[in-house]
């Protein structure tokens, strides 16, 4: 059965706490690093973090958990509205 909480799950752990942005026009240059905590996941400010996750309109789930990605808050924010 499909479980999206254990893709983040694996994503989280991949990330090792650090988000994965590598969109240069969040004002970093490469990848954003910035340093996140598992519990402040939702929340927007220092540490605070998302899972963005693209979801295909011609399937039922997330993607694979390697495009799942874990990103700051700022950074799943510009995600979002681009």
């Amino acid at each position: 059965m499909f479980n999206p909480d254990e893709k983040i799950e694996n994503a989280w752990l991949r990330s090792k706490g650090l988000c994965e942005c590598e969109q240069t026009t969040d004002g970093h240059q490469h990848r954003c690093l910035a340093v996140l905590q598992w519990e402040r996941r939702g929340k927007g400010y220092q540490g605070g973090w998302e899972a963005f996750c693209p979801q295909p309109s011609n399937a039922g789930g997330w993607e694979g958990v390697d495009q799942c990605k874990i990103l700051c808050w700022a950074c799943y924010e510009n995600a979002m509205s681009g």
